[in-house]
């Protein structure tokens, strides 16, 4: 199943544990064959919305891709992006350390970013400056 991004919108948290918090909610279109779909709407129950076309919605708190793919967990039967993805660039920057795992993840949060917003995003940092490093 595939999910494009509509709009999102500002929510007051109904947990009684942050009263006062305003969550940030993301709205997306859902699409795929009709056994997708039926799998979809089965997985979330009385939470199932669709928009005035008739257009399934699935909704997020997370910041993901304008257009990403969904998935329902065999187990919970929960609806679930699919991040592996940024997952995959998390853990080659983690991989490495110094100047290398920095160059990388800045490569990867470019990247992750564009899938995001839809462009190209400068990046917040300068380029990390290679030092040689002392050996004991």
């Amino acid at each position: 199943m595939k999910a494009i991004w509509k709009h999102s919108y500002k929510k007051a948290s109904s947990n009684v544990a942050t009263p006062g918090k305003i969550n940030d909610i993301s709205v997306y279109v859902v699409s795929g064959t009709p056994k997708e779909l039926d799998a979809y709407k089965k997985a979330q129950g009385d939470k199932f919305v669709e928009d005035d076309k008739g257009n399934p919605l699935w909704f997020t708190t997370s910041v993901l891709p304008l257009t990403l793919t969904l998935g329902i967990a065999t187990k919970s039967g929960k609806v679930y992006a699919d991040t592996s993805e940024q997952d995959r660039i998390a853990q080659l920057a983690n991989q490495y350390s110094g100047a290398l795992g920095l160059a990388i993840a800045q490569q990867g949060a470019s990247i992750i970013m564009n899938k995001a917003f839809g462009r190209e995003v400068a990046p917040a940092v300068e380029p990390v400056v290679q030092r040689a490093m002392d050996k004991e």
